[in-house]
């Protein structure tokens, strides 16, 4: 079953309770950390999210590193880019996406959506861009289309 819920502002311990549990209290995978269980994320392990998934409570908010402050501050910016450069409308979702079936439960934020519902995913990082996805940003992408039921998603 596919469904949106009203989302919490970014990074504020309601938008990551949301992330941790789903209405009934049952854990559910959001998409940044979906490579996790593929072991393809870099900077979290399986039993790093086993150990967030079984925490009696939710994730508190943490100081952002510098990767999370560029993003905070460039993907606005480059979502307003892309939109000029393609001349299309793109706006940033009031909603989280989620998707839950039988021992699976996801939640995926997503950075801009346009008017024909194409989903964008905007990436900052600080090396050069060398053509190949990484693999983890890939599992994100997945998710995405997974919870908002698309085929693709724009990078």
């Amino acid at each position: 079953m596919r469904y949106t819920i009203n989302k919490p502002p970014h990074g504020s311990p309601a938008w990551l309770a949301v992330r941790w549990q789903n209405e009934h209290g049952v854990a559910r995978i959001s998409a940044a950390v979906a490579a996790a269980v593929h072991n393809e994320h870099p900077f979290k392990s399986a039993a790093d999210l086993a150990n967030e998934l079984l925490a009696i409570h939710p994730p508190e908010p943490v100081a952002p590193n510098k990767a999370m402050e560029r993003g905070n501050r460039l993907e606005p910016v480059m979502v307003e880019w892309v939109a000029d450069l393609e001349n299309i409308q793109l706006h940033t979702p009031e909603v989280m996406y989620a998707y839950d079936e039988p021992a699976v439960r996801l939640i995926a934020t997503l950075d801009a959506i346009d008017e024909n519902g194409d989903v964008y995913e905007v990436k900052t990082s600080k090396t050069r861009w060398t053509g190949v996805l990484p693999r983890y940003w890939y599992w994100q992408g997945i998710q995405q289309a997974i919870c908002a039921d698309v085929d693709k998603i724009e990078w």
